[in-house]
């Protein structure tokens, strides 16, 4: 049995008895700020991992996972627009158009290896676990290569 001290957690809660106490909670605060169940499981099972990852050197388990959550969830967020612009970017062009294809061209200006990077993420839709598994290279070289590759593509596109 836990003993409970006012307006605090129960002391001494198993990882299990917190995951069942908040993850509703937390999934219901991932979806209302996200908008989207998948992604708001997503963000409410990262930060679960993030909480067992740091289990005993957390004081207030639920104050960690709510807070982890809104972090995934800006995290997101910020994901999402970056699609957006690089997908209104790759949105095929009309055949009558007489517009150059700047992002096309800036494209085929990148490194074949950051290019692969910014189709598989951006136009595709890869995860960046799916894409190490894809390209064969670890999952932190496909993030500083994605962003090195979003870098030296906006360059271009400002030239």
């Amino acid at each position: 049995m836990t003993s409970t001290l006012a307006g605090e957690l129960p002391v001494s809660d198993s990882y299990e008895t917190v995951f069942q106490r908040e993850y509703p909670k937390v999934a219901r605060l991932a979806f209302l700020l996200l908008g989207r169940t998948g992604e708001a499981e997503e963000a409410a099972q990262d930060a679960f991992l993030a909480l067992f990852e740091r289990w005993s050197s957390v004081d207030n388990p639920g104050a960690f996972v709510h807070t982890a959550t809104v972090h995934r969830c800006r995290d997101i967020g910020r994901r999402r627009t970056v699609q957006a612009r690089i997908l209104r970017l790759l949105r095929p062009r009309s055949a009558n158009s007489s517009e150059p294809d700047y992002l096309l061209d800036a494209l085929q200006q990148l490194d074949v290896n950051l290019r692969e990077l910014i189709v598989l993420r951006y136009y595709l839709q890869h995860t960046v676990p799916e894409i190490a598994h894809i390209v064969g290279v670890p999952e932190g070289t496909v993030k500083s290569r994605l962003h090195r590759a979003l870098k030296r593509l906006g360059a271009l596109l400002n030239e």
